[in-house]
């Protein structure tokens, strides 16, 4: 049940909390992006990318503010699954918030910046 899966999110254990995302992701319905939005911020980097990924698939533009604040994370991974994500939501309020990353200290994040803006520019 949905229920169950929502609670899984906040097992202690990572496989767990992995399963679930990856379960509720199936669910293909956008309001799942909001239970998604505090593993955000895990501790552990695998459900943290996991669940940027997610939201990026679901394309919901109900976490575009959430996944803005992960685009001055210290991890460049973090940021360059950010930047992805918000492309893959595609609402062109994105590019106010990808502008900054142009300037990203890590090439992979310039280089998918450029393109998505591109894109939401076409």
């Amino acid at each position: 049940s949905l229920s169950l899966l929502i609670s899984a999110l906040e097992d202690p254990q990572v496989s767990i909390r992995l399963a679930a995302i990856e379960a509720l992701l199936l669910q293909r319905d956008n309001i799942i992006s909001i239970y998604l939005e505090p593993l955000l911020y895990d501790p552990e980097k695998s459900v943290q990318l996991a669940a940027i990924d997610a939201i990026g698939a679901l394309e919901s533009n109900q976490s575009l503010y959430a996944l803005t604040g992960l685009l001055s994370d210290h991890d460049a991974d973090i940021r360059l699954a950010a930047v992805i994500a918000l492309g893959e939501i595609g609402d062109r309020q994105a590019a106010l918030y990808l502008q900054h990353q142009l300037f990203d200290p890590d090439y992979r994040v310039r280089q998918n910046v450029q393109a998505i803006m591109q894109e939401l520019s076409e």
